[in-house]
């Protein structure tokens, strides 16, 4: 039931209709709560957390996935391969947790992580951990979070928020807004007539803007079979540019889409113990042989399930059916059990929630957030820019 009516909303959010009408009073209202909030802290009646490294938030205008977490993956390993000690905050979603808990790398491989409950975070959380090789901290607040990262992570001299652009008590250096192209800003409504958690012109605020252009480019929009409704290919990315340029007054926007994927078997990449099983990769041509004729279903848990199935089937995956879940869903051995399939093909998001009970016939596919030098220039030469303020 929570699939379908995630499913319904986001297409039904792609126009206006009587019922979304009648609820616009209600997201005008939504408005004007948010931009007030939001005056609050710029006029210092809420209190603003400044950092003493640089803070970049990561985050996005509109409900669902739009590509954040591989973003500030990559992000993180590029920042670590120039040398610097970058660190992650990220809300996790805690159900129960209390205060903030390291995830980091070797944290999430022992069993104190799995003593403090894994479920408590969120299936980003414990993937950024894992792939990062950066401290990751995941707690409700994340300023709590950033604080006891730099107590207790030494070295930290840059700090990502995986989502946050409305969590305006954590102060931040450098905002960078994901834009998935196949979605949008839908009708242009916000919350609950539309998917707007801000309105478009918050976008003049921030510093940068990332166009996902990954499902444009796997044809994967709203529809089941991965195509989009509205949007096509890099003719979407060029029309979201030219609306971009006159709402934001000119800020860079530079393009991101997904590449070198990988496919790991679940069951060879679990915890055991204390320790972690690691499966190895398998590149996408093998893959292929390895599925040839066999019945493969796709399955996700993810803001964008379409977008995961179209880039599927652009690899040349033949799915014999897919199967939506709503995001963040819960995975029990059941979501598996009941799948008529010869193999089962996942996000690593989810795959992270089925480790301990997938069988053989479950797969992830890894892949990596890709974008231009440009934009890699355009995060050092402003974080360096802020480091130098902040020493002065």
């Amino acid at each position: 039931m929570a699939a379908r009516l995630e499913v319904f909303l986001l297409r039904e959010w792609q126009r206006f209709s009587a019922w979304q009408i009648l609820l616009q009073p209600i997201s005008w209202l939504f408005v004007f709560l948010s931009e007030t909030r939001r005056l609050c802290y710029r006029i210092g009646l809420l209190r603003i957390h400044r950092l003493g490294v640089p803070v970049v938030v990561v985050g996005n205008i509109t409900v669902g996935g739009t590509g954040k977490t591989p973003l500030v993956l990559t992000l993180a390993q590029h920042l670590r391969r120039l040398g610097s000690r970058p660190g992650i905050v990220t809300r996790g979603y805690s159900r129960g947790a209390g205060d903030p808990i390291n995830l980091g790398s070797t944290a999430v491989q022992s069993a104190a992580l799995e003593s403090a409950g894994r479920a408590n975070f969120s299936d980003e959380a414990t993937m950024l951990a894992e792939r990062a090789d950066v401290p990751v901290y995941a707690g409700r607040n994340r300023v709590s979070a950033a604080l006891t990262m730099l107590r207790q992570a030494s070295g930290v001299d840059v700090i990502l928020s995986d989502d946050g652009l409305q969590h305006h008590a954590l102060g931040r250096d450098l905002e960078i807004a994901v834009v998935d192209v196949a979605r949008g800003f839908g009708n242009g409504a916000c919350l609950p007539a539309g998917p707007l958690r801000e309105s478009v012109s918050r976008l003049a605020d921030v510093d940068c803007i990332v166009l996902n252009c990954s499902s444009a480019a796997a044809g994967g929009g709203l529809q089941e079979d991965g195509r989009s409704d509205l949007w096509q290919g890099d003719e979407a990315a060029r029309s979201l540019r030219m609306r971009l340029d006159a709402e934001t007054g000119g800020k860079p926007v530079f393009e991101m889409r997904y590449g070198r994927e990988r496919f790991v078997p679940i069951s060879e990449h679990r915890q055991v113990g204390g320790d972690m099983k690691v499966g190895g990769d398998v590149t996408q041509s093998d893959f292929l042989r390895e599925v040839e004729g066999k019945r493969v279903v796709a399955l996700a848990g993810i803001g964008n399930p379409a977008r995961f199935f179209g880039h599927v089937r652009r690899l040349g995956i033949v799915l014999a059916e897919t199967r939506a879940f709503p995001d963040h869903h819960p995975f029990v051995s059941t979501d598996l059990a009941g799948i008529d399939a010869d193999v089962i093909l996942m996000t690593e998001k989810d795959a992270v929630k089925c480790r301990q009970f997938a069988d053989s016939r479950a797969w992830m596919m890894r892949v990596d957030a890709q974008l231009p030098d440009a934009f890699y220039e355009f995060v050092v030469k402003k974080l360096a820019h802020v480091a130098r303020s902040k020493a002065a």
